[in-house]
């Protein structure tokens, strides 16, 4: 017996058409679920009992499906809507916060504060905590002087402090961002190597002692290598923040007005 394959029609619209080939049915089926067809090149091709989602028989290939075809053809074939992929929704993320006008971004990796209590009044501690040439008298290996007009007491002064020893060691560039004496003075770290704001504070307690506050914002140098290594480096830099602080107590105490 001859027939021609006549063209089919998928659920999913695509078609898969047999030419003007002509094939022949073969009998050898016993089970009737399947039946072979063999064309006059004797190529075969088998049909299915037929597509649930379209109620028709599609002509599959030996392997996979019709080109284009999204429905599998065959008697276990899900719905058409289960088996068209839909494209992954996007998560809409929170849009960032609106940015001041003067405000700059520093990225902040390394945080450091030591405190320390002065036997001394808030005013006094102050005077003697802001004289920024003086301090090369109680920072160790540090050299501090003013760049510029003015002594850096207001907002915009520039600072200079070379930490070394001989020609070896950083330069330390600050710009002076806040000025509420004899509160709060903050800086911005500008060098190569130290970047980040840095922050002095004075709190009274009573008419005689005062807490001074010393706390670094840094942005580690040398990337993830940098930031790596600052567990290590960390206690070392809070030692020398530490004895700073011892010092300028004693200097500051020896500052003091004779009674």
């Amino acid at each position: 017996m001859v027939r021609s394959a006549p063209t089919t029609s998928t659920a999913c619209g695509s078609r898969w058409s047999s030419a003007a080939t002509a094939w022949t049915r073969s009998t050898a089926s016993s089970t009737g679920s399947r039946a072979s067809w063999t064309g006059a090149t004797g190529a075969s091709r088998s049909w299915s009992r037929g597509c649930r989602a379209s109620g028709r028989r599609v002509p599959l290939r030996r392997r996979g499906r019709p080109p284009g075809c999204h429905c599998r053809g065959v008697a276990r074939s899900r719905p058409v809507h289960l088996l068209v992929r839909r494209p992954a929704r996007r998560r809409a993320h929170p849009a960032p916060p609106p940015r001041r006008a003067n405000e700059r971004r520093v990225p902040v990796s390394a945080v450091v504060r030591v405190t320390r209590t002065v036997p001394a009044a808030a005013d006094h501690v102050w005077q003697v905590l802001t004289d920024w040439s003086a301090q090369s008298d109680w920072i160790p290996l540090t050299r501090v002087r003013t760049t510029g007009d003015g002594l850096g007491h207001e907002v915009g002064g520039r600072i200079e402090a070379w930490t070394g020893v001989g020609r070896v060691g950083f330069l330390d560039t600050m710009v002076v961002t806040a000025w509420e004496p004899p509160r709060r003075c903050e800086v911005m770290h500008t060098g190569r190597l130290v970047r980040g704001p840095g922050l002095f504070a004075v709190t009274a307690l009573g008419e005689r002692h005062a807490v001074v506050t010393w706390e670094e914002r840094l942005d580690l140098p040398l990337g993830r290598l940098g930031r790596a290594g600052w567990p290590l480096v960390r206690p070392l830099v809070r030692a020398g923040l530490g004895l700073a602080l011892r010092r300028f107590e004693a200097y500051a105490v020896r500052r003091l007005p004779a009674a």
